[in-house]
């Protein structure tokens, strides 16, 4: 029988597969707010990497850092950069599950949200 699973967030799914992680919001001057995952260190350690290298995983305009983190330890790249001792960083941009809020408009109610330039999409 299909069992469906009850999504979880990014950071959630981080810690589930046995990895440190940490969950950051930046705010942009027109009042985004995106969620940042990091990933600080491999597999079951309790943080830092052994490298100070930092990689920022960034997505496309339609999908999600969570492209990088989908798949089992064995095949994501994030994951395999993390166990490689780097520090990873998850970047989302604006209208994806991690970039749906906002310090004033609504995304379901106010189609404001939805108005800005790609010149602009990530910030």
């Amino acid at each position: 029988m299909l069992q469906i699973k009850r999504q979880t967030s990014q950071h959630q799914h981080i810690l589930q597969q046995g990895y440190p992680a940490e969950e950051h919001f930046v705010v942009s001057p027109d009042g985004y707010i995106l969620t940042v995952n990091r990933i600080p260190g491999p597999r079951h350690s309790r943080g830092r990497s052994r490298s100070a290298d930092v990689v920022l995983m960034m997505t496309t305009t339609i999908s999600s850092s969570s492209d990088y983190i989908v798949s089992s330890p064995k095949y994501s790249l994030a994951y395999l950069l993390a166990d490689a001792g780097y520090d990873v960083w998850l970047g989302n941009v604006r209208g994806t599950r991690e970039g749906r809020n906002h310090t004033r408009l609504n995304p379901d109610k106010d189609r404001r949200f939805w108005n800005f330039r790609y010149t602009l999409y990530t910030c």
